[in-house]
């Protein structure tokens, strides 16, 4: 009989497709859908295109994963979290808190907000948006008018920042 040629996976492909994942959603949320090159993709990972789509068939295949894993992150989180005899407001307010939480103690490592932008009524461009941890601003300059005395906490103001601003980001999207 004729033996199998089958190729088989590499052992470590699920790590290399999870470290492509990681880098496109950043390079998504950084450039934008559009501009984020699958040439862009390839260069921030550190493959060679062809060794790319060995992983992922186009960008779309790319994106609709990162939603997806990033979606399998989130859900058992805001499940727990989830009480729907709240109020919309106060159980947006406690999914946030949840997801927070989650971030604080590694649950997950990153949260994306995924939405539709709207361009014309035939176009609609898809959006990531990295919300935590929270993109570094350009704050040269800005240094030496910064010499506040913090009451309260430092902690205290920060998560209420940041749920403040995950919630404004969720409002918007």
């Amino acid at each position: 009989g004729t033996e199998s040629m089958a190729r088989t996976r590499a052992s470590d492909y699920d790590d290399k497709r999870r470290a492509i994942l990681n880098r496109s959603a950043e390079l998504f949320s950084e450039h934008g859908y559009n501009r984020a090159s699958m040439n862009k993709i390839a260069a921030a990972c550190g493959v060679s295109k062809p060794n790319l789509y060995h992983y992922y068939k186009d960008k779309e295949e790319l994106l609709f994963d990162v939603i997806r894993f990033h979606l399998v992150e989130l859900l058992e989180v805001v499940e727990a979290a989830d009480h729907s005899d709240l109020p919309l407001d106060a159980r947006l307010r406690q999914l946030i808190a949840a997801l927070l939480d989650a971030y604080r103690d590694g649950s997950i490592d990153r949260l994306f907000m995924v939405n539709a932008q709207f361009v014309n009524t035939m176009t609609q461009e898809p959006v990531v948006e990295q919300l935590l941890p929270v993109q570094p601003v350009d704050i040269e300059g800005l240094q030496e008018h910064w010499d506040y005395i913090y009451e309260p906490d430092a902690k205290d103001i920060l998560d209420g920042l940041l749920m403040r601003y995950v919630e404004s980001q969720v409002y918007q999207g």
